[in-house]
Parts: structure tokens; sequence; C-alpha cells
């Protein structure tokens, strides 16, 4: 092994003693061994700084932070200790397959691309009914694709990165309470290039009984609105996009019974994009009161946005889970 680790492994963990002792096994299982893994305990109250200690392997470094600060302020205590050349993420309730930073460090070495920042992988979100694959699309350039929801896989749990020490880009923004890794990849993604390997190598697992703290619909809804604001001038090139994410907002209100917010984003979905009969269903279902709204959203439910079915099933699982 070499003195500084080529990859450091990176997991951030909040109360799941139960599930951590999985992902640490899966890093411990890798086909590729120099590495380091930084598990960053955000304030957890039960026996998580236990777990990681019963793992006797001197390359496993526990860092715990004296106050909770959510998933982007976690990695990037590990970020600021990492001493790895590549940055590689995985929650503590998922898993990697063990050839994951072998595949994905051939990539970095083999791909011809200039300039290569990121590369990702395929995925298994395992006890989804039935087991579904998520694949990335789109290689190179891929900033716009991404932005659209055109890309495939975004996933925390697939990203691999050059640990480009000093540039922004490498810190995740820690104001982003749901949705932190489309814009971590985001931010890589306008600098850098990105590659992949369509193998599947992590799987990702959503019912195990412990709160996902990003999927909770008022998380949700920040987040999404964070990202509303932060790519608006992007957006704007995008206008059937920008329709998506408001009426999506708007969608996320009415869970919450808070019709104002309803009607505000409805609006502000038909002003940036005005075409379709659907938004003015949207529109005359959310003027009037909850129930026809409802009949409207059921009617036209995705705003006839092809390229965001998968998205908009995706969300609402989270949601529902």
């Amino acid at each position: 092994m070499s003195v500084l680790p080529t990859i450091s492994a990176i997991i951030p963990t909040f109360n799941r003693a139960g599930l951590l002792g999985r992902a640490i096994r899966s890093v411990l299982a890798q086909t590729f061994q120099d590495w380091e893994l930084l598990v960053v305990d955000d304030a957890s109250e039960d026996h998580t700084k236990q777990v990681v200690f019963d793992f006797q392997d001197p390359r496993i470094c526990y860092l715990r932070r004296d106050t909770n600060g959510g998933g982007g302020a976690a990695r990037n205590t590990a970020i600021r200790a990492a001493r790895g050349q590549y940055l590689a993420y995985l929650d503590s309730d998922n898993e990697m397959l063990p050839k994951r930073l072998e595949e994905q460090l051939q990539v970095f070495e083999n791909s011809k691309l200039e300039n290569l920042g990121v590369v990702t992988c395929g995925i298994l979100i395992v006890d989804s009914d039935p087991p579904r694959v998520n694949l990335p699309l789109v290689r190179g350039k891929v900033f716009d694709d991404l932005l659209t929801m055109r890309a495939g896989v975004w996933d925390t749990n697939c990203i691999m990165v050059k640990h480009t020490s000093g540039s922004s880009e490498i810190l995740w923004d820690e104001t982003f309470t749901a949705g932190e890794d489309r814009d971590y990849l985001l931010r890589f993604t306008r600098r850098y290039q990105l590659d992949f390997t369509d193998q599947v190598l992590v799987h990702k697992y959503l019912a195990h009984g412990y709160e996902r703290i990003g999927s909770e619909p008022r998380n949700v809804l920040i987040g999404r609105l964070e990202h509303i604001e932060k790519y608006q001038v992007d957006l704007r090139a995008h206008p059937r996009m920008l329709r998506f994410l408001h009426s999506h907002v708007a969608r996320i209100y009415f869970s919450l019974e808070d019709m104002k917010g309803v009607r505000h984003h409805t609006v502000l979905a038909l002003l940036a994009h005005p075409y379709g009969l659907s938004i003015y269903a949207w529109i005359l279902g959310a003027l009037f009161s909850p129930w026809t709204y409802r009949l409207a959203v059921k009617l036209f439910p995705s705003l006839k946005l092809r390229d965001c079915h998968e998205i908009i099933s995706s969300i609402e699982q989270r949601n529902a889970g």
C-alpha cells in the first residue's frame, strides 16, 4: 500500500447503529484495498461509536460531530480529513458491491475524457417493488442533462470524485435539506466532465424502518425551493423543467394542506411554460378547492413531461415511505 491511500471512502451516519455494520463490511470486502474509511458520526444518540470500534482495522477512522448538521455537513467533516486522491461516498444504510472501488478507479484511469472529475455507476434499489435498477445515461459534459433530469443516476452512493483540494466543488452545500447529491453533481459537472461504468455496484435500501430525513415532505419542499433558487438562471433556458419543478413544489404543498402554496407555485409553473391544456386544468383546480385540485392532478399527473415520469414516481415512493 502507498503511504497515502488512493481512495477515501466516506460514510456519514446518524442513529443507524443497526445498519452501519453492513455498510462498513461492504468497504472491507472491496477487491481494491488501498483505501481509508472515514465514518462521520453526526451526533448520534445510539451506540454508533461502538459499532465502528468493533471493526479493528487501522484504515477505519471514526469522526464525531458534537451537533447534528445533516448529510452535507457530515460529509464535509470527512472531506477535510480525507487523504485519498479520490472520494467515494456511501450512506450508512446501503452497501457497495465488492468491485465498486476497483471498477470506478479503472474508469478514472482509462477514460478518454479530458478534465474528468466524476465517475458514477449503476445502483439496485433492493426493496422497491419490484427491485429497480437505475443506470447512468450520459457522459462527458452533462450539466444540462443533470439539470433537466435526463442523465439517469445522480445518487450519492454512486459518486466517486477527484479530491481536488481547495476547489469549491469538493465541499457539499450544507444548506440543502434534500437533493444535496444532485446539487453536488451539478456543481462538479459545471466544471468537470463525468464518466461512468454501467455495472450495478451499489445496493440501496429504502424500507428499513429508520427515518429518512431527506424524504420527509417538508425537507423535500425546502430542498426543491433551494434548488430552484440556486439554479434559476440556468433553468430559464429549460422552461419545461422549470414548470415541472414548480408543479412538484405545488404537489408537496398540497400534501402539507397548504393551498396558498399550491396556488402560488401552480401559477409559477404556468408562467414558466404556458403551453398545454393540462397546466390550465391544474390552475382551475388550485383556484377552487383541494378536491378539484386533487382531481386535476389525477387527470394530469405529470404535466405530460415524459422525461420526468420515473422521477415523480421515485419521489412519491420515498415520501410515502
